[in-house]
Formats: C-alpha cells, sequence, structure tokens
C-alpha cells in the first residue's frame, strides 16, 4: 500500500504585522542578551553568581530555553 499523506515542509505562518513586530523583538531580545554574556565573559569581570543570583540566573535560563524552543516549533 503506498503512502499518500503529503511529507512536512517548513512553512511561514500567516502573521499579521503585530505578529512580525513581536517576533522581531524578540529576536532583538536574544541577540543583546548573547551578546552582553559574551562581553561580560570576555572582559574579565565576569563572576559566576553563588546562592539566591545562582538560582535567579538557572530559572533565567530555563525560561530562555524554553522560549527559544517556543519559536522554532
Amino acid at each position: 500500500m503506498a503512502n499518500t499523506s503529503p511529507t512536512k515542509q517548513w512553512h511561514i505562518a500567516n502573521w499579521s504585522p503585530l505578529g512580525w513586530l513581536e517576533t522581531g523583538i524578540k529576536i532583538a531580545a536574544f541577540l543583546a542578551a548573547i551578546l552582553a554574556l559574551v562581553n561580560a565573559v570576555s572582559s574579565g569581570i565576569f563572576a559566576a553568581p553563588t546562592g539566591t543570583r545562582l538560582i535567579q540566573v538557572i530559572i533565567l535560563a530555563f525560561l530562555a530555553i524554553g522560549l527559544t524552543g517556543a519559536i522554532f516549533e
């Protein structure tokens, strides 16, 4: 029996201008965060967080990874 179901392909959703604006803002925010991290690590003034600050960083990293995954889904 031949499989006649169409194969999945990438597509761009039919978003309104507001949807595209939101996506652009998210991309700019991710780029700013990555640049800030690279700048902090390469400048030598970066100190590894401890205590409460470490918990905050872990939570923010988890949420950022989740949001990034949601964008690509």
